[in-house]
């Protein structure tokens, strides 16, 4: 058999494996040891330099895997270049002539990192001028969000559906039995925390809401401003009541905020209707659950 032949017959093996059985991934060592005759095989190596080998239509290279075995690969493309790293796929084969195992070259990858693309200046300039954009963007947003919250205060709980806002200047008087919201806006008004019949704490009243209100209810993590009532006995509302000062005629009402099925805001003993309201005189008592305090004017 001429040696075009062989080399024809040998082409023909290789894809016939190749459509049939699937690429193994495998050592050098096990395919020159004859384990994977005439099978299509997949080894990674290093390209190392070895016996000349060259036909009219096929070449060889050398390829050595990290277990330092070196196996023929036999091409009919352009040689690799040394120290070169592949992925070889092919057809083992037994020479003939040498008695020795190589691989028919059916694919061939180079392993390592992809070529990095083209230096673009243009592109690059656009894409900092966009990210410092989207920078100086955030940094005025968040300039505005400060101010914002400067001028308007901390957010507290609602009353009647609308926000309080605490201003910045609030500080905060912590009794026994409530904490008390306080703003240098003083109203004309205190209320006396009265417990067994004696005078105890004085809360003096001041305006957080900008309209003369004044939240009074259970303390609890997500409740801030107002008048915040220390209840171990779970006898008054979140929101319980509320005092409304009028700036005109210096007089405060109380309205009963809580609901039907909490205790009701008392006034000199007398339960008022849910939204209910009462206009307080120097000297009245207002009850809520547990807590009890006197209204006095000043």
């Amino acid at each position: 058999m001429s040696n075009r032949q062989t080399t024809a017959l040998s082409f023909a093996v290789l894809f016939l494996s190749a459509a049939v059985l699937p690429a193994q991934e495998i050592n050098i060592g096990d395919v020159k040891r004859g384990n994977y005759n005439d099978q299509v095989v997949s080894v990674t190596g290093e390209v190392v330099a070895g016996p000349k080998v060259a036909t009219p239509s096929v070449q060889a290279y050398y390829l050595k895997d990290r277990y330092l075995d070196v196996i023929a690969v036999k091409t009919t493309d352009k040689l690799p270049e040394l120290q070169s790293k592949y992925q070889v796929t092919g057809v083992a084969q037994l020479d003939a002539t040498t008695k020795e195992i190589f691989i028919l070259e059916q694919q061939r990858v180079a392993i390592g990192l992809p070529p990095l693309p083209p230096h673009d200046d243009h592109g690059l300039r656009n894409l900092l001028i966009a990210i410092g954009a989207a920078v100086l963007v955030l940094i005025v947003i968040a300039v505005l969000l400060m101010r914002r919250q400067r001028s308007a205060g901390v957010s507290a709980a609602p009353a009647d559906g609308a926000a309080v806002s605490l201003p910045p200047s609030t500080t905060i008087d912590d009794f026994k039995t409530v904490k008390v919201y306080k703003t240098t806006k003083v109203l004309p008004g205190t209320l006396v925390v009265m417990e067994g019949g004696k005078e105890t704490d004085i809360i003096y009243l001041s305006d957080q809401s900008g309209r003369g209100e004044i939240e009074i209810g259970r303390d609890s993590p997500d409740a801030a401003g107002g008048i915040r009532i220390k209840d171990r006995t779970n006898t008054v509302s979140r929101r319980q009541a509320r005092l409304v000062s009028s700036a005109d005629t210096r007089d405060f009402r109380v309205v009963n905020v809580a609901t039907e099925q909490s205790n009701p805001t008392t006034v000199n003993g007398k339960p008022l209707a849910a939204n209910e309201s009462v206009l307080l005189s120097d000297g009245d008592t207002v009850g809520m659950g547990s807590l009890e305090v006197k209204f006095r004017k000043r």
